[in-house]
């Protein structure tokens, strides 16, 4: 109850005080508010044109790996932006399209490039993220000026130039790339050669020591054992037949030694001199000489009969047989060691191989890299106009709407704070109830206003002169508060520059 007595108190309060102050706010209002919308509605016009320019996504693998000469999609953007908005580049754009006349009357070269920078938008359009890969696949190029054929042509100008930059540095970096794995491919196709060379030497210099070799050394160690058996039987048969005839000419000596027959006929003639043939001598060297006469008939008939070959000394068969065993074992001793290498060359080789192999695999990167690297003649645009800027309809700015609304807003402020200003300088009293509060003389009576007839035209008067004042003075103001507005580039451009909503400046020295 006492809450709505309380809103009940402050509501009469607000009615008694708009009763009382409603022609002085209104006029403040009506004043304040057609002063600023007449300057709003008389600010320049300012336009924004657009140009979309689509970013290739087939990439050479030396510029989407960012190899040699190669980089990002994001990075090669932001080198051709440096390049584009340089300074030359963008007091050229000025001095063909007669940019900023004005301002090149009384600024510097470097606030002329910095407006500029700030009138030129440039905003990235990226996909999902990829591993590997940028996410942009276009960017779009802004530009706002004054004029809308003018805005259109440099929007496409800048466009064009992106397109050519690109290309320019596109090639540029193609020749590098090339230049680059052209050296690289040298290099590495010597080192392979050499590394060539060292393995032929290597298999020349340890030829049966080799891991492919094997099979044939263990064939020839086996045929080369064999051979040496064969050649030691035939050494044991050879050693064997020529004991057993040492043995048999040993036994014959006395019997078969055909040298000694005139000796003992020479003896037998003695004995024979004294002795009758019947004498035991006698008789035993007749037997012995008739038995070593047999014996010469016997070898001068084997001699006739025998083959030329048997006339070899054993002796010298021997050494034959053990010339060849010692050869035997010599090479057998050769082949034993070459397997017992092996394991050591296998891997000795296996190391050389191995580097050929990365070597190998590295110039094929290379060369196949090199065989993808665009000429330089014929870079393969990265960049291509999707969409043309063309000459805008409508301006972009300033939002005179929204500037509406701030200035009611702003008006409505004004009064209030009129009335509440009005109200702490007023040193009467509205009612008793004031009067009783600021006093403590009780009030005895309370006398109404008497208002006579000239009293009315009197009040009719002073409230059409104030009404005729409040609109010459809002007509003064808002002819004055358009003149202001006219022509007042810098402040629409100040709220315009930042129009474009998620844009992103590119501001390259």
């Amino acid at each position: 109850m006492q809450a709505q007595e309380q809103n009940e108190s402050a509501f009469g309060a607000l009615s008694r005080l708009w009763r009382r102050r409603k022609w002085q706010a209104l006029s403040v209002f009506v004043v304040a508010f057609a002063a600023t919308a007449s300057f709003v509605a008389s600010l320049p016009d300012i336009y924004s044109s657009t140009a979309t320019v689509m970013v290739n996504q087939q990439l050479p693998q030396a510029d989407a790996s960012g190899g040699p000469g190669g980089q990002g999609r994001d990075s090669q953007l932001d080198a051709v932006s440096e390049e584009v908005l340089s300074r030359d580049r963008l007091l050229a754009l000025v001095q063909r399209f007669n940019l900023y006349p004005e301002l090149r009357k009384e600024a510097s070269e470097d606030a002329l490039l910095t407006r500029m920078r700030q009138d030129i938008q440039l905003e990235r359009k990226s996909g999902p993220q990829q591993w590997g890969q940028d996410p942009t696949f276009a960017f779009t190029l802004s530009y706002q000026g004054w004029s809308p054929k003018q805005v259109s042509e440099v929007t496409n100008a800048l466009a064009d130039s992106y397109v050519d930059q690109n290309n320019r540095m596109r090639s540029q970096q193609a020749a590098a790339t090339l230049a680059t794995l052209q050296s690289q491919l040298s290099d590495i196709k010597h080192r392979l050669d050499m590394q060539g060379q060292r393995i032929n030497a290597f298999r020349a210099s340890h030829l049966g020591e080799l891991p492919e070799q094997q099979a044939t050394s263990l064939a020839m160690l086996q045929q080369l054992d064999g051979q040496l058996h064969e050649n030691a039987q035939s050494l044991t048969q050879t050693l064997q037949e020529r004991q057993a005839a040492a043995a048999q000419k040993y036994s014959g000596s006395q019997a078969d030694d055909v040298s000694d027959l005139p000796a003992l006929e020479d003896q037998l003639a003695a004995l024979r001199s004294r002795y009758t043939d019947q004498y035991p001598d006698v008789v035993r060297l007749k037997q012995q000489i008739a038995a070593l006469k047999k014996l010469q008939d016997d070898r001068a008939s084997d001699d006739t009969t025998a083959p030329a070959d048997q006339d070899a000394s054993p002796d010298t068969t021997i050494k034959s047989y053990q010339d060849e065993d010692s050869r035997l074992r010599t090479e057998i001793a050769g082949y034993q060691a070459r397997l017992e290498n092996m394991p050591v060359r296998e891997q000795q080789l296996q190391s050389l191989m191995q580097g050929y192999a990365e070597t190998q695999d590295v110039y094929s990167q290379l060369l196949k890299r090199y065989e993808q690297t665009p000429l330089p003649q014929d870079p393969g645009g990265q960049y291509r106009v999707l969409e043309r800027a063309t000459q805008p309809t409508d301006p972009s700015g300033p939002n005179r709407l929204r500037l509406l609304v701030l200035c009611l807003v702003a008006s409505l402020g004004l009064a209030a704070a009129l009335v509440f200003l009005l109200e702490q300088m007023d040193p009467t009293f509205h009612s008793v109830d004031e009067l009783r509060g600021f006093s403590r003389v009780p009030v005895l009576a309370n006398i109404p206003q008497i208002i006579t007839r000239q009293d009315v035209w009197r009040s009719r008067l002073r409230f059409g002169t104030a009404a005729l004042s409040v609109l010459v003075l809002t007509l003064v103001v808002a002819q004055g508060a358009s003149f202001m507005g006219h022509g007042n580039t810098g402040l629409v451009w100040m709220l315009s520059k930042h129009a474009a909503p998620g844009a992103t400046n590119s501001n390259a020295g």
